[in-house]
């Protein structure tokens, strides 16, 4: 018996056409992971992405804004993270968002501050 979190597993070309699904017991919490903050507070990651934003506070637009659109197309956001890198996406549109979403979570740039995905809220 053995116990992790795969978030992947399930949404993978390679696991699903070896049948992963259908070959282990599955068993998916409604909290995927908690991260701790200050104060003894911790974020949690609930399935629902709407759920998991309300507990961010202040934050929650933010989150919602970089994530929704992508948990939006979430089979373009496999696809791109999960094969190659080197080939044309099946979905670029997709690709493109998230890698600009990507590049916004480090220190921003002067030019990245005025990116059209940091609209103040």
């Amino acid at each position: 018996m053995c116990s992790t979190v795969h978030p992947a597993a399930l949404a993978s070309p390679f696991f699903r056409a070896f049948g992963l699904a259908e070959r282990l017991e599955w068993i998916i919490p409604e909290i995927s992971y908690a991260h701790p903050l200050d104060a003894g507070r911790a974020a949690i990651a609930w399935r629902d992405i709407e759920r998991t934003a309300a507990g961010l506070g202040a934050d929650e637009r933010a989150w919602l804004r970089l994530l929704r659109p992508l948990s939006r197309r979430i089979d373009g956001v496999t696809d791109f993270t999960g094969n190659q890198l080197l080939r044309v996406p099946a979905d670029p549109v997709t690709a493109v968002r998230y890698a600009l979403r990507m590049l916004d979570q480090g220190t921003p740039s002067p030019r990245a501050a005025s990116a059209p995905w940091r609209r103040p809220p």
